[in-house]
């Protein structure tokens, strides 16, 4: 009993959470904005998350279920070769809730702004993106043939920081042609490193996102501006 109301707690604060994110975007949202739409106290929703931070990361994951199952069975396929797989698990992960959602809430990509936040993506690009999927599909690459690379773990965190943080314009803004331009430069990297990952599906998908996240990134900053002509309260 316990442990299903502590489940329906979470589901509470995650449900709120990801409304609130996408009505008034990550950085305008409040833990207090969430305790008022739940109800509980702060001590109900620090029981099970410490910061807002972590209550983003949890609704993020809770979202991309359905896609970590399907990067999942593209690793453990037993029919692709390699090269297929990663292909397949780059398209996977760009088509995926957790980039949607991402650049509709549009959290600001500053690290003034949002530094542990960012940090936990940079540690998420290692510890899953690239150890727990990459570099197991360069490893059976490298073997039947279809990946020409001498070092699996190298790539794969080069490529997973590269695309996560350096492409992915929810961390790297820029406009929708800077962006393409990025990952033009990307594909060129990963063809040097021995991966071919060129592919419109991957740039369309891109192109959708950059535009999203541009768009409401600027709806939710003119949101939070004072009225014209009307003085700024000083803190």
């Amino acid at each position: 009993m316990i442990e299903r109301n502590s489940q329906r707690t979470v589901a509470l604060i995650l449900d709120a959470a990801r409304t609130l994110f996408l009505r008034n975007g990550y950085d305008a949202t409040s833990i207090q904005d969430i305790l008022d739409a739940t109800g509980l106290s702060k001590g109900g929703l620090y029981h099970h998350f410490s910061s807002k931070e972590e209550v983003f990361e949890a609704m993020l994951e809770r979202e991309s279920a359905d896609s970590m199952r399907a990067i999942t069975a593209i690793r453990d396929d037993a029919h692709m070769n390699g090269a297929h797989k990663l292909l397949a698990f780059c398209i996977e992960c760009v088509n995926g809730a957790h980039n949607s959602l991402w650049a509709r809430m549009a959290p600001d990509a500053s690290l003034m702004s949002n530094a542990k936040l960012l940090t936990m993506e940079y540690d998420l690009s290692l510890s899953d993106a690239a150890h727990e999927f990459m570099q197991p599909i360069i490893q059976q690459g490298i073997r039947d043939g279809s990946i020409h690379t001498n070092s699996a773990r190298n790539v794969a965190e080069v490529l997973a920081l590269l695309a996560n943080l350096w492409v992915s314009p929810m961390f790297h803004p820029g406009t929708s042609s800077e962006v393409r331009s990025r990952l033009r430069t990307f594909f060129d990297i990963a063809q040097q490193l021995g991966v071919d990952l060129r592919s419109s599906e991957i740039s369309g998908k891109l192109d959708d996102i950059s535009t999203t996240y541009e768009t409401r990134a600027a709806l939710f900053r003119s949101a939070g501006d004072p009225p014209r002509n009307s003085p700024q309260r000083s803190e």
